[in-house]
């Protein structure tokens, strides 16, 4: 018995389509936590869709999304959030923590707002929208020594097109349970259901 996808798209090509699809699907899945800190499952200090921001090139993502570069920072204030992100990386069982980092990035926030056009108010996502730029990033490239979520699924089942299926797939991937799920690949290789 053969797997039937459900392509979005080009099977063999990650399109518009379906990184639109993939980008919905998750919002739904994962929530919008309004855009404020918390600290996740794993004490992790974690923005919008649960990006990590312990790893700095998400960090880095974050921050642009919110407006701020190294082109127009003018005042220091990456090198000022990224110092607090630094700091308070890890508080498990401490859910004010999260309050007092975000009080203290809104303030750096604020400040370089008044100086720079464009530039959030507050260190939160204006909209899901305005995340989506990080979600694409850390979705399609590897970033600092993690694996995109897209080579993840690949390395783990190799041949799944771009279709509603790979994006279940993604889903686990991005909650990190594709790699516990050893049993996949040999289902897939039986040529049995899955989905």
């Amino acid at each position: 018995m053969t797997i039937q996808y459900h392509d979005i798209g080009a099977a063999d090509t990650i399109s518009k389509e379906y990184k639109d699809a993939r980008f919905s699907f998750m919002s739904q899945v994962e929530g919008f936590m309004e855009g404020k800190l918390y600290f996740d499952s794993a004490g992790v200090l974690s923005d919008g869709f649960g990006f990590n921001l312990t790893i700095s090139d998400v960090a880095d993502q974050v921050i642009s999304a919110m407006g701020l570069s190294a082109n127009n920072d003018t005042g220091g204030y990456i090198t000022q959030i990224k110092a607090m992100l630094g700091t308070w990386q890890y508080a498990e069982g401490n859910p004010g923590l999260a309050t007092s980092v975000q009080t203290a990035l809104d303030q750096i926030m604020s400040l370089a707002s008044q100086q720079i056009a464009g530039v959030n108010s507050t260190f939160v996502f204006k909209s899901p929208d305005q995340a989506r730029s990080v979600f694409d990033f850390i979705a399609d490239n590897n970033f600092g020594s993690e694996k995109s979520y897209e080579q993840r699924i690949a390395n783990k089942i190799s041949g799944v097109p771009y279709s509603r299926e790979r994006i279940a797939l993604f889903s686990l991937a991005y909650n990190g349970l594709l790699p516990s799920s050893n049993n996949l690949k040999a289902i897939k290789g039986a040529g049995g259901i899955i989905f």
